[in-house]
């Protein structure tokens, strides 16, 4: 899961929520602590316009207390303001630790990554280590219920974008055409109550947290886990909410849409 939702957070430029992959006290190359990896991050975005990143994990193995280490390689794809498109992928390691009921970063070594700086002999292992495409399946393709709930954590994503940017369309377009979200049926019906509620919002951000996921018999995804909603209304008011969700989603060759959403 982390591995999508870095690649997302990357290519969102969302300096916030990556950092909140990383665990308290983690260390990027040479960077200690999450102050220091996010103001490289920052700057990356900052100076460009579009980015991509595409992790492959060629290797990973469990450590002591549910942890990860992983290694494989990263690319990123950066274009910048003035025009200038570049592109860099190297090895990647990464240290993962349990914190706070889930994996989070606690090392990354790449000479790929923001920090830009990473000790000689840190990248030098790192790249003696990273093994041969094809020696070690990947690890996410051992288990159905991993990849699926990847999947979706990967598309809740653009839900809590889209809410934060107040965009009711784009919203919108992540529902099937007759999908049901609480009281609102239909795509035009879901996006006209999101448009309301952003239009009497100054700001917004929602977190979504996928606990399950299963297959069910008529072919959809189903998941459910705790969606918390944090908005400042435009009388200067402001609402936390956090609750339990349950999602139906459409999978259509590999394409996911909202069915039905109830929180």
């Amino acid at each position: 899961m982390i591995r999508l939702l870095y690649e997302t957070y990357y290519r969102l430029g969302d300096a916030d929520r990556i950092l909140n992959l990383f665990a308290t006290g983690a260390v990027e190359n040479d960077v200690r602590g999450k102050a220091g990896i996010r103001d490289g991050y920052e700057r990356v975005f900052a100076r460009t316009q579009s980015r991509d990143a595409l992790i492959e994990i060629l290797e990973a193995v469990p450590s002591g207390d549910g942890g990860l280490s992983a290694r494989g390689t990263l690319a990123v794809t950066h274009e910048q303001r003035n025009g200038r498109q570049i592109e860099d992928s190297g090895p990647v390691e990464f240290a993962l630790v349990e914190e706070g009921g889930r994996l989070r970063i606690e090392r990354m070594v790449s000479p790929v990554a923001p920090s830009g700086t990473a000790e000689p002999k840190a990248v030098a292992a790192a790249k003696e280590s990273v093994p041969r495409a094809g020696r070690t399946r990947p690890a996410n393709e051992t288990a159905a219920t991993d990849e699926r709930r990847e999947a979706v954590a990967a598309f809740v994503v653009f839900y809590e974008t889209y809410y934060e940017l107040g965009d009711a369309k784009r919203l919108a377009e992540l529902f099937a055409a007759d999908a049901v979200d609480n009281a609102s049926r239909g795509k035009a019906a879901i996006r006209d109550a999101y448009a309301r509620l952003f239009a009497d919002t100054t700001s917004r951000r929602a977190l979504i947290e996928v606990l399950e996921t299963r297959r069910t018999e008529d072919g959809r995804v189903a998941a459910r886990g705790t969606l918390s909603v944090t908005r400042t209304h435009t009388d200067g008011s402001r609402v936390e909410n956090t609750g339990a969700f349950e999602l139906s989603l459409q999978d259509k060759g590999g394409v996911l849409r909202i069915a039905r959403l109830t929180y």
